[in-house]
């Protein structure tokens, strides 16, 4: 084995800085975004009520918040999770990678996804890799929006498969 390869723990340790960074720069926007409203508010210009764009600019915070909780592995006993909410968190999360932010990641039930248990840290950082994984290879080949990533149920749902399509 060589010992230069990237690990699974190296790999994710990358992406998640990446989306880190990312998720700052969103947050940055939107602390931005609020000081703007504030100085619209003191110079009581008539032509836009910046009390209309609080609650957008607050969900909006609340939303990255919840986004940022994501990334932090956590002592946690398996729970029953629902999977397609589990897949929209990954997606949601993947969209402010600072460089694959343009690429999108289509998903494809084939099956209603069944809940699932594990660790809520677990399953979102297996499938945010995945993200990950169906996006670069669209960028790598070139695609625009991007490969799809397939979940797929078997009819006894005794099995879940989430996997990128490389063909077309």
């Amino acid at each position: 084995m060589n010992s230069d390869a990237p690990t699974t723990v190296d790999d994710w340790q990358t992406l998640s800085n990446d989306l880190l960074q990312g998720l700052v720069h969103a947050l940055n926007n939107r602390l931005s975004a609020l000081g703007a409203l504030m100085e619209l508010a003191r110079v009581r210009d008539e032509t836009v009520d910046p009390l209309s764009e609080l609650p957008t600019e607050v969900a909006q915070l609340q939303a990255l918040t919840g986004l940022f909780a994501l990334l932090p592995e956590r002592r946690a006993d398996a729970e029953a999770l629902e999977l397609s909410a589990a897949i929209e968190d990954a997606v949601r999360l993947h969209e402010h990678h600072l460089r694959l932010r343009a690429e999108r990641c289509e998903v494809r039930y084939e099956g209603a996804p069944p809940p699932v248990r594990a660790p809520r840290w677990a399953l979102v950082r297996t499938l945010v890799m995945l993200v990950h994984v169906a996006k670069r290879s669209a960028e790598g080949a070139g695609e625009r929006g991007g490969r799809p990533m397939i979940v797929r149920t078997d009819d006894s749902i005794v099995s879940v498969c989430v996997s990128v399509l490389f063909a077309g």
